[in-house]
């Protein structure tokens, strides 16, 4: 008898492992966590730009809020990446449009600090671009309030794709390792209402084969 349950083809589809790349963007949010605000404060002195009242004010307003930021971002991916069923953290990785939102978010930063305009009560004051590249203090003014807003505005999209992010628990296994235990469980009821047919086979003829012989002896008879 042929069985009702037929066995689906195997796919061809297999799961793709994350990239090098999205790894590595993975790895980058611990030290970003201290490293970011840090830069925010003093970057633009590591280059011989100008220091002053606004890293003290970034000190107080802006570093801790950076600093909370991205240590719920890194706390986030982690509980996520553990949560998929990866045990080995050589696999820990984030989405691929989190890790570029990452890119342009860091780049964004790094160049903020050359265009900002610093200084204290005495001293040089200006920015980093306006002392050495001779670039005015008002354009410079402007491009830092553009790449200002250009960082709030990607660290927004970063939480929203962190917290929206879906990661697959098994990287480099095909869907036919998936599917086997679906097809061992077809195969065990196809064999069972098999061995039920035949079950029903063997008792209808021992039935007929009876009513035969009472005939017979009812002829003889």
């Amino acid at each position: 008898m042929k069985s009702k349950h037929q066995t689906p083809p195997p796919p061809t589809n297999t799961i793709q492992s994350p990239t090098i790349f999205q790894k590595v963007m993975f790895w980058t949010l611990l030290p970003s966590i201290l490293l970011i605000p840090l830069w925010l404060f003093a970057g633009r002195t590591l280059f011989g730009g100008p220091s002053g009242w606004g890293g003290i004010t970034y000190m107080f307003t802006i570093c801790p809020a950076l600093f909370l930021c991205h240590l719920l971002i890194f706390l986030v991916c982690l509980c996520k990446n553990r949560r998929c069923g990866k045990g080995c953290s050589a696999t820990y990785h984030v989405s691929y449009p989190l890790a570029m939102a990452l890119v342009m978010y860091d780049t964004t930063l790094f160049l903020q600090q050359f265009v900002m305009n610093d200084g204290g009560d005495t001293g040089p004051s200006g920015s980093w671009a306006s002392h050495h590249l001779g670039l005015s203090v008002a354009v410079s003014t402007k491009m830092d309030a553009l790449l200002t807003i250009c960082i709030f505005f990607l660290l927004f999209v970063i939480m929203f794709l962190t917290f929206t992010m879906e990661l697959e628990g098994d990287y480099g296994v095909g869907q036919e390792a998936l599917m086997a235990p679906l097809v061992t469980e077809e195969h065990k009821v196809d064999g069972e209402e098999d061995s039920v047919v035949k079950d029903s086979s063997s008792t209808l003829g021992v039935h007929s084969t009876e009513e035969n012989v009472s005939q017979v002896e009812i002829c003889f008879v």
